[in-house]
């Protein structure tokens, strides 16, 4: 058998001690930025001059994580979270090569989530749904091309119950008869 040239290339620089024909990776930075009171205001990795791997923003005033955002290369990848002071999640989501992709969730200050939101190419696209603070349904829809709701939208009393189906084309969304509103 032939020998392997990633097994030789190592030899060659553990013998030699330079690098002969090896690709050397390219170290990861971490940074950290403080304030004139010396309090962190975030830390980050650069790779090549670029935002690689995580970074993460703190309130100055705490020291709590304000945002949590994963980079590749320069460019947002990965999951994403944002937080109220004290740590309590606000947002999460994920990133793929700059772009907002597939369900993105949304909690109020108490921790209780308040809306899942599909997105696709940064822009609300897709079902989404809101709840009371209870965690039941409040409504139920749509988005296209951005905030505007298109097609079945169904909102809901804090019970479960259908108050009122409603349909919506171009941004503009109109009554069903309440007959066939309460169906199920």
């Amino acid at each position: 058998m032939g020998r392997h040239p990633a097994i030789t290339c190592i030899k060659t620089f553990l013998s030699l001690g330079i690098l002969q024909g090896c690709v050397q990776e390219t170290p990861i930075q971490q940074v950290m930025q403080h304030d004139e009171q010396g309090r962190l205001l975030e830390q980050y990795h650069l790779k090549d001059s670029l935002l690689h791997g995580e970074r993460v923003l703190f309130y100055p005033a705490s020291g709590d994580t304000a945002v949590v955002e994963t980079h590749r290369e320069g460019k947002f990848h990965g999951p994403f979270r944002s937080f109220y002071p004290g740590n309590c999640l606000r947002l999460m989501g994920q990133y793929r090569e700059n772009q907002m992709l597939g369900l993105w969730y949304r909690y109020d200050s108490l921790g209780n989530l308040t809306e899942e939101v599909t997105f696709g190419a940064n822009q609300e696209n897709g079902p989404f749904r809101e709840y009371y603070v209870s965690g039941k349904l409040k409504v139920r829809g749509t988005y296209k091309g951005g905030p505007t709701e298109e097609g079945p939208l169904t909102l809901y009393d804090e019970t479960g119950k259908v108050v009122r189906r409603m349909y919506c084309s171009g941004g503009i969304c109109r009554t069903i008869l309440p007959s066939d509103a309460l169906r199920k």
